[in-house]
């Protein structure tokens, strides 16, 4: 029996980050449609799961998981709060793509996934002011991110191929 691991590795990931959130999806498994939903707002997150074979909410702790996320070996940088993630997982190969903020410049963090980029592996790395790519045989890396107040924001991609 297929499961819907990416409904579910998706529902925990937006489980963890503390910014109001709000996210659901449907995948049809074996024929019937299995719906999944997160919200969180501050401390609550709720996962909320209707499908043939279960039914229910579960409500979990909210984590800072920002310091704790791992992207095919790059670190998220230090401070950088998840704002959203979708994970689109497929038979070969899939994507994750993370919304973030971070208190730093853009530039800083720009040197920061470079640096980190290079350690994971990755190479042809090319960079501007405002963006990132790097690659491997078997993935790609990227960076997009804008200056947010006294900060920064935006978003990493991270495509695998098999």
């Amino acid at each position: 029996m297929r499961t819907p691991s990416g409904l579910v590795i998706a529902a925990l990931a937006l489980a963890g980050c503390t910014q109001k959130s709000s996210w659901s999806a449907t995948e049809t498994v074996n024929g019937n449609d299995v719906s999944l939903s997160v919200r969180t707002a501050g401390d609550d997150s709720v996962v909320s799961l209707d499908a043939p074979f279960a039914m229910g909410n579960v409500k979990l702790p909210a984590l800072d998981s920002g310091q704790h996320v791992d992207l095919d070996g790059i670190k998220l940088a230090a401070d950088t709060r998840v704002r959203n993630m979708d994970v689109h997982g497929k038979d070969k190969g899939g994507e994750v793509r993370i919304g973030f903020s971070n208190p730093r410049p853009p530039a800083a963090l720009i040197a920061y996934y470079r640096q980190a980029a290079q350690q994971a592996g990755y190479h042809a790395i090319r960079s501007g002011t405002a963006s990132l790519d790097a690659h491997k045989d078997d993935a790609d890396f990227a960076l997009a991110v804008r200056p947010e107040g006294a900060g920064s924001g935006g978003t990493i991609t991270v495509t695998k191929r098999d």
